[in-house]
């Protein structure tokens, strides 16, 4: 069973809004000595809002200068191009554009030295910036659902897809579901119960949410609900594909998403966020 992210355990923020200027201005003052502690903050949290995209963890500042003193300096420019490289793989998943990867960022760093490692170093704070302002805000997304879950708001009632006949409503109030981003299903609300299958498609016979669009499957894919702890299974049944979080997922296998992660159609033609 594929894998797909958003770890909803990590609901706390990670640090915003790095200063370029002060992480300069510090690393002179303490002879870099602040440089490698804001290395190993950064790696944390680069961690935290790549976690599930099927990239091993990035290794601590710690592991980094052991290493680089091993290979007389040269694995501290794989270790800088594969964060580089996680944070440039994840901006889709967070709808961040104008990311560096690292060759970018290594070429700055090998062809200016000094000078080159600063730019490097610059441009990628401002990328680390740029995507934990968007993982907060999912984050916050998911804080603020879980805060509701126990109460049914008249605005929900109104926004509700009605299910395929056959599939168990009931009287309760369901735990889960999409919510429309883009497409003809924007702003709109279909709740999920534990254990409950809908069907994502354009032939109205097999689907229970009809999708429109020359690329969309009769039967384009299954959501299934799984309880808030253990989150969604998506079946890819298509031609075109599925995408979780910017990142097509293999057909025919139930594929499992975390709650507050992205469900993209192929052609933009339907986005939905995992309640």
């Amino acid at each position: 069973m594929a894998y797909v992210q958003d770890d909803h355990r990590a609901v706390h923020p990670v640090i915003p809004n790095r200063s370029i200027g002060l992480y300069f201005l510090l690393s002179f003052a303490t002879l870099s000595l602040y440089h490698y502690w804001f290395m190993q903050q950064m790696v944390r949290d680069v961690n935290r809002i790549c976690d599930g995209d099927g990239e091993q963890k990035t290794p601590s500042v710690g592991w980094m200068l052991l290493m680089s003193i091993l290979t007389l300096g040269a694995y501290q420019y794989l270790w800088f191009a594969h964060i580089a490289d996680r944070l440039y793989n994840n901006a889709q998943r967070y709808q961040v554009d104008s990311v560096q990867d690292g060759e970018i960022l290594c070429m700055w760093m090998i062809l200016l030295p000094g000078v080159g490692a600063a730019v490097a170093m610059a441009l990628m704070i401002r990328d680390v910036n740029h995507i934990v302002q968007a993982y907060n805000a999912e984050q916050a997304a998911v804080r603020s659902r879980h805060k509701r879950s126990g109460e049914r708001s008249s605005e929900d009632a109104k926004y509700t897809v009605p299910h395929k006949k056959g599939t168990s409503r009931g009287s309760d109030l369901a735990l889960g579901g999409l919510l429309g981003l883009a497409g003809s299903y924007k702003n709109t609300k279909i709740p999920l119960k534990a254990g409950e299958q809908l069907v994502l498609g354009r032939d109205p016979k097999q689907a229970g949410l009809i999708i429109e669009g020359q690329k969309i499957s009769r039967v384009h894919c299954v959501v299934e609900y799984k309880g808030f702890e253990q989150g969604y299974l998506v079946t890819d049944c298509s031609r075109n594909g599925v995408q979780i979080n910017g990142r097509q997922i293999e057909p025919r296998v139930p594929a499992q998403v975390k709650c507050g992660s992205k469900l993209m159609l192929p052609g933009g033609e339907a986005v939905f966020r995992f309640l």
